[in-house]
């Protein structure tokens, strides 16, 4: 009596383990399933934010290049215009801009610098 006792509590035993492996092992494959969403909507949010960031190099460039050729033009740069200047190269520097703005730094660097008066 004791044998057949033990052996129906193992057996009872024995379903829920198989059921908590079977509901583990569902649980695993959502888990995947959802993992690789989470994954794919990364890249596409991280290839949005790179497209975003060179729209915003661009026009962080051509705004520098626009604000030079006023410098230049007028023939002096301020210190507070330099100032702002360096402070705006710098910005598109750390946001990854290449050495399309050397040449137009050295010109801006070489201009005489002058108060407002």
């Amino acid at each position: 009596m004791c044998n057949r006792q033990i052996q129906t509590i193992q057996a009872s035993s024995d379903k829920t383990d198989a059921k908590i492996i079977e509901m583990v092992d569902m649980m695993k494959e959502e888990f995947t399933v959802a993992h690789k969403d989470v994954l794919e909507n990364r890249k596409e949010m991280n290839n949005t934010l790179n497209l975003l960031r060179i729209g915003l190099i661009d026009i962080h460039l051509q705004n520098l290049i626009r604000t030079c050729e006023q410098y230049i033009k007028r023939g002096y740069i301020t210190p507070v215009e330099l100032e702002h200047y360096k402070e705006r190269l710098k910005i598109y520097h750390d946001l990854g801009g290449n050495g399309h703005m050397d040449t137009w730094d050295k010109l801006i660097q070489e201009l005489p610098h002058r108060e407002i008066t």
